[in-house]
């Protein structure tokens, strides 16, 4: 689609690495604690909490690995000139 001016790689982070690990252990145990409360018949309003803590958690997750680890490219596509010429319409 475009032409790769510069990719640099992304930067190996110990710290990131843990907070990610962190994050997929806090990860499961709301997704455990989920299923266990589907089980029990728990609340509705708890369960939802407990889903929504679980989404923002993945969402961090995400974020974090997509700033730290995944490749910067930049790349330069063509651009459409803006007259538009009697063949063309």
């Amino acid at each position: 689609m475009g032409q790769v001016v510069r990719e640099t790689p992304g930067k190996e982070q110990g710290e990131i690495f843990a907070i990610v690990l962190v994050l997929l252990v806090l990860e499961i145990m709301y997704d455990s604690l989920f299923i266990y409360g589907i089980l029990e018949g728990w609340d509705q309003q708890f369960l939802s909490f407990t889903l929504a803590m679980a989404f923002l958690i993945l969402g961090l997750m995400i974020d974090f690995y997509r700033r730290s680890f995944l490749p910067d490219v930049l790349e330069l596509k063509k651009r459409r000139s803006k007259v538009i010429t009697k063949l063309e319409r």
